[in-house]
């Protein structure tokens, strides 16, 4: 629920603030951040399930060997997505249902998402993480936290500072790097149950194999759904243009 917040407060300040054309364009980059956060569960869900299982063999070292690798990939992984995405953005909007109207709207927030994307995907992740190890109530903190600093932000830059489409972007990605950091720290300080040591941040192939083994189904699902939405969208678009699109990003 609160990670639906995310792009319900978005869409209600930039449809009151901006109007349509802006939340149709807004809604073409939803099935993009389902890609992103799909490689979120990729990693995150595979990580944690690994992690609990060596917990629950009391086996701290390969817990610990197993968040290393992990976070490594989460890294390496944003990284990359975010360096394709960037140079296939234009075409992959357009796959989406961006038109000429929305295109400005849509290439503004996706510039500023896809510079986050680290922070999405590394703040996701280790928070699974966190659940995984035993500290749900540390996971919901973290999460209201984020949710709540977008929540003040988005008026601020949507309306204070007159960025419009762009604030509703600074809000998001500033709400997940606070998210980033209080989860980073949540390993590196003595609170944890598994900590996040530098000689373990490291590619353990074996480590890595059956993290992605284990967190296929979740990033699969992700995918698909990515998908159904992208599929819709083109459809909306062709049937009943920008304002079916924004109406779709509402009821979503």
């Amino acid at each position: 629920f609160v990670n639906a917040l995310y792009n319900i407060v978005d869409r209600i300040f930039i449809g009151q603030g901006v109007g349509s054309g802006a939340l149709s364009g807004l809604s073409i980059i939803f099935p993009i951040m389902l890609i992103i956060m799909a490689f979120g569960m990729l990693f995150g869900v595979g990580t944690g399930v690994q992690i609990s299982i060596a917990l629950g063999e009391r086996n701290i070292q390969k817990a610990e060997k197993t968040l290393g690798s992990g976070f490594l990939m989460m890294i390496l992984v944003s990284i990359f997505i975010a360096a394709v995405a960037f140079v296939i953005k234009t075409p992959l909007l357009k796959a989406f249902g961006a038109t000429p109207e929305t295109m400005e709207y849509a290439q503004d927030y996706l510039n500023i998402i896809l510079a986050g994307t680290l922070f999405q995907v590394v703040g996701f992740s280790l928070n699974n993480v966190i659940r995984a190890e035993g500290n749900a109530r540390i996971a919901m903190y973290s999460m209201l936290i984020s949710a709540g600093i977008n929540v003040i932000l988005d008026p601020i830059f949507i309306f204070g500072f007159g960025l419009g489409v762009k604030g509703a972007a600074y809000a998001t990605i500033i709400s997940m790097f606070v998210m980033c950091i209080w989860v980073v720290l949540h390993f590196v300080q003595k609170r944890s149950t598994v900590a996040l040591r530098l000689r373990y941040i490291r590619i353990d192939w074996k480590v890595i194999a059956t993290i992605v083994a284990i967190g296929m189904a979740p990033f699969a699902m992700q995918l698909a759904s990515s998908l159904v939405q992208g599929i819709l969208n083109t459809q909306l678009i062709r049937f009943g243009g920008d304002i079916a699109v924004a109406a779709n990003g509402i009821l979503m």
